[in-house]
């Protein structure tokens, strides 16, 4: 999708990508494309695992590692050498570090990268609890395995490292190896972010944050814009492609539309069905105009998308323009307009 913005013109001034996607081939694609990349690795890779070994105990709740609205301790002029830290009202406050140097990411290939590692203490102790109660269930659904008599009594394999079969006196008995159990507990609510660019922590926490918008997106593609099924010609290579580009753009174009309605206090949706109203018409000589009955709640909208009413007569003669042309131009373009003081 990257590449295929790239090729039209389309400026990608980065990706965020969840862990699934922060595999070797992926980011190595992503360095050959020339794009940035901020990307959440999985809690069992080598990059993640060094960090929480060299950094876990360092920055867990520790105040001078707790990352503020400053990115990476660039304050705004007016704020000047006070306060040291800044905390917006509600905030969940998350502390991090980066490392110096590129780290190698995974164990299997010599790839590297920067990464910082981030400790949420909210998440963590909830997260902790959860983890404590799966192994307990599971170790008790074992244990009902054995008592059945089930020669091939076992643990979901998600489990298997931390539970197994002990025979005591005699009898078989579900054990829970706790060492292990605490590891991974105590390495809940950390993550670690790899990033093309060295950066601090600050930064590629907030970058990371804008996935939310990006999940956003997916949603919107799935159900708004009723993006579900791929339906085109299996022969031609560029379909899917065309199709995945098209809702891709659709899908930035609501979110786009969706920021604007939350700035005027307005839902996304029925603002939208609002614009349909708004229309430019061809009079008997077939020339455009636009018909201004825009309602306040209109105008306030298309003013926090960058649209005045008259930038409407300015598409109506631009239309009119492009249609007396020998050759059109096959691009629609927004109307230059003149900037008065």
């Amino acid at each position: 999708m990257t590449g295929w913005l790239s090729a039209h013109q389309i400026k990608v001034k980065g990706v965020v990508a969840g862990s699934g996607f922060a595999s070797k081939d992926i980011l190595k694609q992503f360095d050959l494309l020339g794009i940035k990349y901020v990307a959440i690795l999985k809690a069992d890779s080598s990059a993640s695992q060094k960090m929480l070994a060299k950094y876990a105990s360092a920055i867990r709740g520790r105040y001078e590692y707790a990352l503020d609205v400053f990115s990476d301790g660039k304050k705004p002029a007016e704020i000047g050498h006070r306060p040291e830290k800044l905390f917006l009202e509600n905030d969940n406050v998350v502390y991090g570090i980066a490392a110096e140097k590129k780290i190698k990411l995974f164990s299997d290939h010599s790839y590297e990268a920067y990464v910082s590692l981030l400790f949420d203490g909210s998440k963590a102790e909830e997260r902790r609890q959860n983890w404590f109660m799966k192994i307990s269930n599971a170790a008790l659904n074992l244990q009902s395995q054995i008592d059945a008599g089930k020669n091939d009594a076992s643990a979901p394999p998600e489990f298997e490292n931390y539970l197994e079969i002990r025979d005591i006196d005699g009898e078989k008995v579900a054990a829970v190896k706790q060492e292990q159990v605490q590891i991974r507990g105590d390495s809940l609510g950390f993550s670690a972010l790899a990033s093309s660019d060295r950066m601090g922590a600050s930064e590629a926490n907030r970058i990371h944050a804008l996935r939310k918008s990006e999940e956003e997106c997916f949603v919107t593609a799935q159900k708004l814009l009723r993006y579900r099924k791929n339906r085109v010609c299996a022969d031609s290579g560029s379909g899917i492609v065309t199709r995945l580009a098209i809702a891709f753009i659709a899908s930035i174009i609501r979110s786009e539309l969706a920021k604007a309605a939350k700035a005027c206090s307005q839902a996304t949706d029925n603002i939208i069905r609002e614009l349909n109203f708004i229309t430019i018409h061809a009079d008997s000589s077939d020339r455009y105009f636009a018909c201004h009955a825009e309602s306040e709640s209109q105008k306030l909208f298309l003013r926090e998308c960058g649209v005045v009413p008259s930038d409407l007569d300015r598409i109506a003669e631009a239309e009119n323009a492009r249609r007396n042309c020998k050759e059109p131009d096959l691009f629609h373009k927004f109307p230059h307009r003149e900037e008065t003081v």
